[in-house]
């Protein structure tokens, strides 16, 4: 939808320069509504659940953005023949 519809990357876009100028963070992107996934076993049991935390759309990219800007400054400081863990050179990634 943000890729194909120029609408909803301007709202997106604005949203995300006002939250990183510390002008607008919506109060409830501080929480996030946690889902227990049971795994295996008793379910009476609470070592055999997985707490999931279910995050707005605008959270995620937020966070993924943060990502990618870790990353860049990050690959500046690895030296270039390092490929273990390197998003797209190594065998893993």
């Amino acid at each position: 939808l943000i890729r194909n519809c120029e609408l909803a990357r301007a709202v997106v876009v604005a949203l995300v320069r006002r939250v990183f100028r510390g002008e607008d963070v919506p109060e409830a992107w501080g929480r996030a509504v946690l889902a227990m996934l049971h795994k295996k076993g008793d379910k009476a049991q609470a070592k055999n659940y997985r707490p999931i935390a279910l995050l707005t759309f605008a959270e995620k990219l937020i966070g993924l953005i943060i990502l990618r800007r870790i990353e860049t400054e990050a690959m500046s400081a690895i030296d270039k023949r390092q490929k273990g863990c390197t998003r797209g050179l190594s065998c893993r990634h």
